[in-house]
């Protein structure tokens, strides 16, 4: 799957999650926001080999609270990662897996 920008618990009180599981499994976005407004909560786990490109930002808990967790031989790789942006914004990064910084392109 390929997004544009990808936003996990948007609105107050929203809830989502995100699970990608399994060899051969992808999700790719420009920007990934989880936890976007305060009283939100957003969660993606990478499992079991898949993997996670976000070509630029990430962010856990810009107001809200968000979960990350990448396990089980599963990839992720993002631009720069911000956790708990503003002071209502609560993160949690899990990784028993490398996280790869992407290496800025020449232009």
């Amino acid at each position: 799957m390929s997004f544009q920008s990808l936003t996990i618990g948007d609105e107050d009180q929203g809830e989502g999650a995100l699970s990608v599981a399994g060899a051969g499994s992808q999700v790719d976005a420009l920007d990934v926001t989880l936890g976007k407004e305060e009283g939100s909560y957003g969660a993606v786990t990478v499992t079991d080999a898949a993997t996670f490109t976000a070509a630029d930002d990430v962010t856990i808990g810009e107001s809200g609270a968000g979960d990350f967790m990448v396990n089980g031989g599963a990839t992720a790789s993002f631009q720069s990662l911000t956790l708990g942006e503003s002071e209502t914004g609560e993160a949690v990064w899990t990784s028993a897996a490398p996280a790869r910084r992407h290496p800025l392109a020449a232009i």
